[in-house]
């Protein structure tokens, strides 16, 4: 006999063999029982659920055929000649499943050849890799009652006995998506799926006034990461004025009074616009007078041998060199515009980095990309390891600290005055390509050190505040994935009035 925990109740009254068959039976029911006794716990339905076909769904919940939610056929209104309608592209929805844009046009040139559809329907991408990545949209805001869009879209139009948005966002799952795509057809790079398919898909249905009940909680989800994408976008677009601003000398920054911060004394900068009596002109327009116009190759550290190099050549540091651990590589896909993108986890051993030495590359330095897109895009090196070791695509920066600050050169590579250099320097047609020859020759312009030093501060201040914000936009969408989760499978109720 065994208790829960798996273990014998009579041990050490066993047989006068100390063993034997029934010692070794005995112990293997201690070694089942606990994972029998599990597996029924974890499969009881709770109360007031019962178990089909899709899963443990309410008692008051049916599973239905997707299609039984819309209609069979999309029908169509007269349109008088020069209504204006909304036209709207695969490119106009997101892979969140958003209307990101729309087109008002004449009907006349829409009327055929592309897909009808009214405000309040559901789209839905039907071709990869637009289906598999989440393309479609609910068309609530629609600006017209009538849009026309891209034949690359299915239209589900909600019956009597669903919520247009519960349709909406059940097409949004993942589960959705990835359930279906073994039923897409056609050729590679054509591949469909069909309208059938869809249809025919299973699901646990609510009633229909717990239908609205669902989609009203994810559309008060899907407005707040609304209001903090339009934030996002504010903030940003304020950043871009102010760099316009900062890092070409129209307004300047002055010292006045100290401040004190984290116990030291610090000056408390101030905005001030620049008197046209103190501009000079150079070849990147006008500047102020005590600013200085320096060519890339002059940014660098003059006693570090290695402060402007490029990365291994391809055969130097090959595949067979990755190991499991040790320094790490900076792939092209790690360099991102303006910051480091910290995936795509691969390692070379500390005798290879060591071979490469002269590409190696530390925490605070600069790196580029020699590959668009965009070209000459750079970020700083974070502290996540002692060093790294650079692919063949990367350029290492170290700036001579003395006389530049590594936070504004960042910032001044990845403003358009610096970038739209390089990229008139580079080379390739399908994909830019800049060496480090032309690098060298680009140019910058910079105050004194104590102001790029501010203007730093103020933009890195700019940036921490708009990854908060993106911190906590994707923690919203987290959000939203697990109501989705619990809200469509009915794990998790809510009241309905009535």
């Amino acid at each position: 006999m065994t208790n829960f925990s798996g273990k014998n109740l009579h041990a050490g009254t066993g047989s006068p063999q100390g063993g034997g068959m029934d010692s070794r039976r005995n112990d293997q029911v201690a070694e089942v029982s606990p994972k029998y006794l599990a597996e029924a716990v974890s499969n009881a339905v709770p109360l007031g659920y019962k178990q089909t076909e899709v899963g443990v769904i309410p008692e008051d919940w049916e599973v239905q055929d997707f299609g039984s939610l819309f209609q069979s056929t999309v029908s169509k209104k007269a349109i008088k000649p020069g209504t204006l309608v909304s036209f709207v592209g695969m490119q106009d929805v997101t892979e969140q499943a958003q209307l990101a844009d729309q087109h008002l046009i004449p009907i006349e040139n829409v009327r055929s050849g592309f897909t009808y559809f009214e405000r309040g329907d559901v789209l839905i991408a039907k071709i990869t890799p637009c289906f598999e990545n989440g393309k479609g949209c609910h068309t609530e805001l629609l600006h017209s009652d009538i849009g026309f869009g891209s034949t690359e879209f299915h239209v589900l139009r909600a019956n009597d006995i669903s919520d247009s948005r519960f349709i909406y966002y059940w097409s949004n799952r993942e589960v959705f998506r990835k359930s279906l795509e073994p039923e897409m057809v056609g050729s590679a790079g054509h591949r469909r799926v069909p309208l059938s398919a869809i249809s025919n898909y299973q699901i646990p249905v609510p009633p229909k006034a717990e239908q609205t009940a669902i989609a009203n909680a994810l559309s008060d989800v899907d407005a707040l990461i609304s209001e903090l994408e339009k934030l996002i976008a504010k903030k940003q677009a304020i950043k871009t004025a102010t760099m316009q601003q900062l890092l070409t000398g129209k307004i300047r920054l002055t010292s006045g009074e100290l401040k004190v911060e984290n116990g030291e004394r610090k000056p408390r900068y101030q905005l001030s616009t620049v008197n046209s009596q103190f501009v000079k002109h150079s070849e990147l327009g006008e500047i102020p007078e005590d600013w200085e116009v320096v060519c890339f190759d002059q940014l660098k550290d003059k006693k570090d041998n290695w402060a402007i190099t490029g990365g291994p050549f391809g055969s130097n540091l090959k595949a067979s060199d990755y190991t499991e651990n040790g320094v790490r590589v900076i792939q092209l896909q790690n360099i991102g515009d303006g910051v480091f993108k910290n995936d795509d986890f691969v390692y070379t051993s500390y005798k290879k980095a060591n071979e490469l030495i002269s590409c190696n590359i530390y925490p605070d330095e600069i790196i580029l990309s020699k590959m668009g897109d965009p070209v000459a895009r750079a970020c700083l090196i974070p502290h996540f390891h002692n060093r790294y070791v650079m692919c063949s695509d990367g350029i290492r920066l170290k700036v001579d600290s003395q006389r530049y600050s590594e936070k504004f050169v960042f910032y001044f590579l990845n403003y358009p005055l610096f970038r739209n250099q390089a990229l008139d320097a580079s080379t390739g047609s399908t994909r830019k390509r800049i060496g480090l020859t032309e690098l060298r020759d680009l140019l910058l312009c910079a105050p004194p050190k104590e102001e790029q030093t501010a203007i730093a501060t103020i933009l890195s201040d700019m940036d921490a505040e708009i990854r908060a914000l993106e911190q906590r936009l994707g923690k919203t969408r987290q959000i939203k994935q697990g109501m989705m989760q619990e809200l469509l499978t009915g794990r998790t109720r809510l009241r309905v009035n009535g």
